[in-house]
């Protein structure tokens, strides 16, 4: 009985906190956690820009909720979510609030310029136990930190060993543009070559590619990655390989087999990716016509607007000296 009146009690405090909380919004902090919570919701944008609004105020926040750890209160709430009638349920968050929000946070500190100004104070989050937060904060640096100063560069190169393959494939991008004035993040990324995961092994042959076209070990892993199974690394490593050899004679013979392979498959994500490589890096492939204007007729409107324009893109490379 005394379990029971403690779970009502603690429902009336949730519903009329709940309550409050939808109708009090005073300080810029508040202000920002409410439209927060509608970030992925049908008024999506409209959120995003009143959170963007609030400039440097709003990161701080945001930061915050990337980091924020449950605390007892959390489990008592995701309890009583549980015991609680479906009409109270309605006026209450889901118990996975934290985990939505997260996401959320990261979401919008991506839209936000001024998030730049404050990578120092996202440092500590990537050295966090939780992987979900690393990965949080990693996808914040992939978007801001490439022009970062090369003192907070220094402090991400341990992040070249974490345990999660997206916060490694995130880390060498933010590093890719300091290779040559960085020579431990070079190393570092050399070292990611013999990466277990493809994904940043391919990410690392990239990233020495664009600065050292004939770097051996970087080839050998672009080129193997050519042949993936994975139409997401085949991609990505014949863009790579593109960029680092554009204007080759044999770069049709090289790449346009993969390329090809991708554009017949079923994988619409990859094929867009593809397209989109071939309007703006497709001079010269000229073998990847037929199976793009196959695409024209394809039944996903946006392939389709995405073949035309690479075949647009082409048809004018192949007549421009």
């Amino acid at each position: 009985m005394q379990k029971r009146t403690y779970i009502l009690f603690l429902l009336s405090f949730v519903w009329g906190f709940s309550s409050f909380s939808q109708t009090t919004y005073q300080t810029p902090r508040e202000q920002v956690l409410k439209q927060l919570q509608s970030v992925h919701s049908t008024n999506r944008q409209a959120s995003i820009q009143q959170i963007k609004s609030f400039g440097s105020n709003a990161v701080p926040v945001l930061i915050e909720v990337i980091g924020y750890k449950q605390q007892k209160l959390d489990e008592w709430y995701d309890q009583a979510y549980r015991k609680a009638p479906p009409l109270l349920q309605k006026s209450m968050s889901k118990p996975d609030i934290i985990t939505t929000l997260r996401s959320q946070a990261a979401y919008a500190l991506h839209m936000i310029p001024e998030t730049k100004n404050y990578l120092r104070d996202l440092l500590p989050l990537m050295n966090d136990e939780r992987m979900e937060v690393r990965r949080a904060a990693g996808g914040v640096f992939l978007m801001h930190g490439r022009q970062a100063p090369l003192e907070i560069k220094l402090e991400l190169i341990p992040s070249l060993k974490d345990d999660d393959w997206y916060v490694r494939s995130y880390i060498i991008h933010v590093l890719s543009s300091s290779i040559t004035n960085l020579p431990r993040a070079k190393t570092a990324i050399e070292s990611a070559l013999m990466d277990s995961n493809e994904n940043v092994r391919t990410a690392a042959g990239e990233a020495l590619l664009q600065h050292e076209k004939n770097h051996p070990a970087a080839l050998s892993v672009i080129r193997s990655s050519m042949k993936s199974t994975n139409d997401w690394v085949r991609v990505t490593a014949a863009g790579a390989y593109i960029s680092a050899y554009k204007g080759s004679p044999t770069l049709d013979q090289e790449v346009g087999p993969v390329l090809n392979g991708i554009l017949s498959g079923r994988n619409s994500q990859p094929q867009a990716m593809t397209l989109m490589l071939l309007q703006h890096n497709g001079k010269g492939l000229k073998s990847t016509v037929p199976e793009v204007q196959k695409l024209l007729t394809n039944t996903n409107a946006h392939i389709r607007s995405e073949a035309t324009n690479a075949l647009r893109a082409l048809t004018n490379s192949l007549y421009r000296p």
